[in-house]
């Protein structure tokens, strides 16, 4: 083992943070509390999305302000 290298002892810091970023995702946090609001979870996740054009359109149309180009 490289005892006397820094590079090893970065290389392996590196390592570990990135394991535990890896594995803090697996584990959870059991203080997290309810999901929020936002979050689609029991019944409202398995509701059926409306087709395609029923809903209000949230598409907003501009003017084409751009002038033509002179030929």
């Amino acid at each position: 083992m490289p005892w006397l290298d820094w590079q090893f002892y970065v290389v392996t810091g590196v390592a570990a943070w990135g394991a535990w970023t890896l594995l803090r995702q697996l584990v959870g946090n059991r203080d997290a509390g309810p999901p929020c609001g936002a979050c689609a979870s029991g019944t409202a996740a398995c509701a059926k999305k409306p087709f395609p054009g029923t809903e209000t359109s949230k598409l907003v149309v501009l003017r084409d302000r751009r002038r033509p180009a002179a030929s």
